[in-house]
């Protein structure tokens, strides 16, 4: 079932997020370790690789140019997804709102690369139809 990179990613985003939600308020300081490590991971990797998955596929960028973009992408989307809900909304400033929205990101972008697997959506096929 996980046979992609991109699926592997998405499980360990999924227990990265539960581990940080699990570890949240524990006074053991192994604990808060393995939590910060688990949080880094989860803000920087897997909501930027797996939107970038989904627009451009697994040949397009090289390893360095999808690394960079990848996490870039995914504070751009965190933040702009806090921004929106919390002024827009009214969501207040909290853990588990924080959490949630990025859990949420993470399945929306997985989301979008499975559309792309699927359904075979391209960039280059919507981009080479404006230019024709």
């Amino acid at each position: 079932m996980f046979q992609t990179a991109e699926s592997r990613l998405f499980l360990l985003g999924v227990v990265a997020a539960a581990l940080v939600y699990w570890t949240e308020g524990s006074g053991n300081a192994a604990l808060a370790e393995i939590r910060v490590v688990a949080a880094v991971y989860l803000l920087l990797v897997p909501i930027g690789f797996l939107a970038l998955s989904a627009l451009f596929g697994s040949g397009a960028l090289e390893f360095f140019e999808r690394l960079v973009l990848s996490m870039f992408a995914s504070l751009t989307f965190i933040v702009l997804a806090h921004l929106a809900l919390f002024t827009l909304a009214g969501m207040g400033f909290s853990f588990g709102n924080s959490l949630g929205i990025v859990v949420g990101l993470l399945v929306l972008s997985y989301g979008a690369f499975l559309a792309r697997v699927r359904y075979g959506f391209r960039v280059e096929r919507v981009l080479n139809k404006g230019e024709a």
